[in-house]
């Protein structure tokens, strides 16, 4: 398990993204945190982490279009979509269909299952 992996949260909810960062902190993990689109894209340049957990609905630029973007410097990089809501099948696109990204997890999420299925991501290879 690469627990020193580095990690890029991005989430426009402060308490959500702090209590995420402090939780995969405690679980052995190096976190990045943004609070927008923007900001994660300029971290992933910055970091270049290992994984990558994106809030599908961001203002500015949301979760899908940082994907997007991260994917056209990075083929191989490894992105999870975090949600509060379910995904629409017409929403979820053809990141998913091709699948460039690595998973969808819908808030909230237990740490410890969320802590295995990064586990789990990072050991894949892309």
């Amino acid at each position: 398990m690469k627990k020193s992996a580095r990690i890029l949260v991005a989430d426009d909810e402060l308490d959500l993204l702090w209590a995420l960062q402090h939780s995969l902190v405690d679980d052995g993990f190096e976190v990045i945190t943004a609070g927008n689109g923007v900001e994660a894209l300029s971290q992933v340049y910055k970091h270049n982490p290992n994984l990558l957990i994106l809030d599908v609905n961001m203002p500015g630029m949301d979760g899908m279009e940082c994907a997007r973007r991260i994917l056209e410097i990075d083929p191989e990089a490894r992105i999870v979509m975090f949600s509060g809501y379910e995904p629409a099948q017409h929403k979820m696109p053809d990141l998913l269909e091709r699948k460039l990204l690595k998973g969808y997890l819908t808030k909230p999420t237990d740490i410890a299952e969320l802590s295995q299925f990064l586990a789990k991501v990072l050991q894949e290879t892309t």
